[in-house]
């Protein structure tokens, strides 16, 4: 009995030793919200508009990534709440160490007052495995034009299939890398592998002088080649092979 009592002592201090032993787990960073500011846009509509970015620190693509803003007035009553989606309005999806704007737009003119702050909560989904669309930036340069900051350029899709509805979407930061504002303007609607297409986006309706920006390509769908939908694939040749067989019998 002694020595069944002292082999499972041992094994039991074997087994505590080597988890002991074993490095830890890695942390997983979550996804978050950089920086952000506000400003009133006045146009048909009046807005309390909030521009800021996201940052994803995970080691897979995220989707579903949204933003959801409770404002508050001066006694810290709440005044209204909304939400954007970041791929409904600005892109399908954040790829691992990617930045992505976003925007929110609260209609002030039903509103007693204008907001004395507000607060984001980020929520988000990890991507299941997806091929995305990938680009280059070439030949950018930018300008004032009368207050209005303008980048202007050509894009290259590098992928293999087909891409569609890109977008180029600018970051405009400030001197302390907080985010200013956010523009952009759509690609043609479709794009093939090494197709290039120019793009021009402005700061307009808003005079900005930014410290600097960032460019970032999006689509709304990316449509891999045949090579790479592998089940399509089978299923058409498959489908071939009956159709020959078929004509063969019936002596086509």
């Amino acid at each position: 009995m002694v020595a069944i009592a002292i082999i499972i002592i041992a094994i039991v201090a074997v087994i505590g030793v080597y988890y002991l032993t074993l490095p830890p787990a890695p942390i997983e960073i979550p996804p978050k919200i950089l920086s952000h500011t506000w400003y009133i846009q006045n146009d048909t509509v009046r807005y309390f508009t909030v521009v800021g970015e996201v940052k994803n620190n995970l080691n897979t693509a995220i989707e579903s990534v949204q933003i959801n803003a409770t404002f508050y007035d001066a006694n810290n009553n709440t005044i209204d709440t909304t939400h954007t989606y970041i791929e409904k309005s600005i892109v399908s999806a954040i790829l691992p160490g990617q930045k992505a704007p976003f925007t929110i737009k609260l209609v002030l003119n039903s509103l007693p007052t204008i907001p004395a702050r507000y607060h984001l909560v980020l929520s988000y989904a990890k991507a299941t495995d997806k091929t995305f669309a990938e680009f280059v930036t070439l030949n950018r340069t930018s300008f004032d034009n009368n207050g209005y900051y303008v980048i202007s350029g050509w894009i290259q899709d590098v992928t293999l299939g087909k891409v569609v509805g890109a977008r180029v979407i600018c970051t405009y930061y400030d001197q302390n890398g907080n985010v200013m504002g956010v523009s952009s303007n759509y690609l043609p609607s479709w794009m093939y592998s090494g197709d290039k297409a120019q793009f021009r986006v402005s700061s307009e309706p808003r005079k900005l002088s930014p410290a600097s920006y960032e460019i970032l390509v999006t689509a709304v769908r990316y449509e891999p080649p045949l090579t790479e939908r592998i089940e399509l694939l089978i299923i058409l040749i498959a489908a071939f092979i009956i159709i020959v067989a078929y004509m063969k019998h019936r002596g086509w």
